[in-house]
């Protein structure tokens, strides 16, 4: 399994490098400017596409509904083993050592 992980990981690599290869002639002082134009056209049309798709969702409630909230929170007449369930006791409050459990 490490040996395909590694592969797929110098296989991306060695992609990069191909396409580093493949467009370092563009890259040039008359050219520069599409170098980073391009990308930014091309995700500023994807950011409006997007928000075309997804604009319904900002107006959806669904994480603040707490109906039951009442229920979850710990009133103060529940026993106190109740209240503490799963809380890892401290060194004061564990239990001394019985006789079997000092050897």
């Amino acid at each position: 399994m490490r040996a395909l992980v590694l592969a797929i990981f110098l296989f991306t690599t060695a992609l990069s490098y191909a396409l580093r290869e493949v467009i370092t002639p563009a890259i040039v002082d008359p050219h520069l400017i599409w170098v980073w134009a391009g990308p930014t056209i091309a995700l500023a049309v994807q950011t409006v596409i997007f928000w075309f798709r997804y604009r319904k969702y900002n107006d959806d409630a669904f994480m603040i509904d707490d109906t039951d909230f009442d229920e979850k929170v710990l009133d103060e007449s529940r026993a106190p083993s109740e209240t503490h369930a799963g809380v890892p006791k401290t060194i004061e409050e564990e239990e001394p050592l019985g006789e079997k459990q000092k050897l």
